[in-house]
């Protein structure tokens, strides 16, 4: 559902139009509401929800929300399975509050806020999936809050904000997360730092670095990607082994590292030449000469991990099924 007020190009005749504001001929948000009892899955902009606060969506079970702030008790939400908050406040309510049983969440995390942490808390007994964005890092933080996560099976973590250029910085956030098998850690700040305790559970793992690979004992699958901390294209240099390669061989040399690896997945990036190719080849058929059982493989496109909340979208086209390009 679009805002009431959006922008649209205005035909001057000119080569080039200009961008203006209309108004939609019936207010959608008031369509919506009308119809609140019957919606399962809502696409929706926060500030068209903060308009009907009192009103409740019986059977709303997805939700994807941008902008805004959002209050979301079990009153006004009592099926909510599964909550996207981009760029949007999830505001909690006093002590005592009831919230739904969220079963995946994802969140972006702005800087200065910590009332993600008392959603989580409120919120962990019935997590299984979540995805938290922004900052997490601070140097250093003021306080470190510990959330038990028992049924959680799925974690992703992407610090992108300024924070992650510091080696000094520590998360605000420790997860005890004991049945954990997937972890996408997009993390570059002081890496060998866990946000959770689960490291030898994890079998599948999406990393942005691999100096910690190591912990990871019940590894079965990496997935890899080849652009450097800086974003460049580490395959366009010279030397035949691009640095990520050469150290991810020198830790499995060692057979006792993820002794039950059986694949690397390796996304190819957009553009890489003769060079790059050559060194992805010679990598594999090192590792094969090192550990036969690894099958290494380059990828268009990363695989969702088991448990990942891409897989727990739902999948009837909805605008939910993705970030719209203006927010990534």
């Amino acid at each position: 559902m679009p805002v009431d007020k959006f922008r649209v190009t205005v035909d001057s005749g000119e080569p080039r139009s200009n961008w203006g504001e209309r108004e939609v001929p019936f207010p959608l948000s008031r369509l919506i509401v009308s119809h609140r009892k019957r919606i399962t899955c809502l696409s929706v902009r926060g500030e068209e929800l903060e308009k009907y606060t009192r009103k409740s969506f019986p059977n709303l079970t997805s939700l994807f929300v941008v902008d805004g702030d959002l209050l979301f008790t079990r009153d006004r939400f009592p099926q909510l399975a599964y909550l996207h908050a981009w760029y949007c406040e999830l505001r909690p309510g006093p002590v005592g509050t009831q919230y739904p049983p969220l079963q995946y969440l994802s969140i972006h995390i702005n800087e200065d806020s910590e009332d993600y942490l008392r959603v989580l808390q409120a919120c962990s007994a019935t997590l299984k999936g979540l995805d938290i964005r922004g900052h997490i890092f601070a140097e250093p933080p003021a306080s470190v809050i510990e959330i038990q996560f028992p049924m959680l099976t799925y974690l992703s973590v992407d610090e992108f904000l300024a924070s992650k250029r510091s080696n000094t910085s520590l998360p605000t956030l420790h997860a005890i997360t004991s049945n954990l098998i997937s972890y996408a850690n997009l993390t570059i700040t002081n890496s060998t730092v866990a946000l959770h305790n689960s490291a030898r559970s994890v079998q599948y793992l999406r990393a942005a670095i691999i100096s910690d690979i190591a912990i990871y004992s019940s590894l079965r699958t990496l997935q890899l990607s080849l652009l450097d901390v800086d974003g460049d294209d580490s395959c366009v240099l010279p030397n035949i082994h691009p640095p990520r390669l050469y150290e991810l061989f020198g830790i499995l040399k060692d057979s006792k590292t993820c002794p039950l690896l059986e694949s690397i997945d390796i996304l190819e990036p957009m553009y890489i030449n003769y060079t790059g190719r050559t060194a992805i080849l010679a990598f594999q058929e090192r590792i094969y000469d090192l550990r036969p059982l690894i099958t290494v493989c380059t990828v268009k496109e990363l695989s969702a991990l088991p448990g990942s909340l891409e897989l727990a979208r739902c999948d009837a086209g909805m605008p939910c099924q993705r970030i719209p390009d203006e927010y990534v």
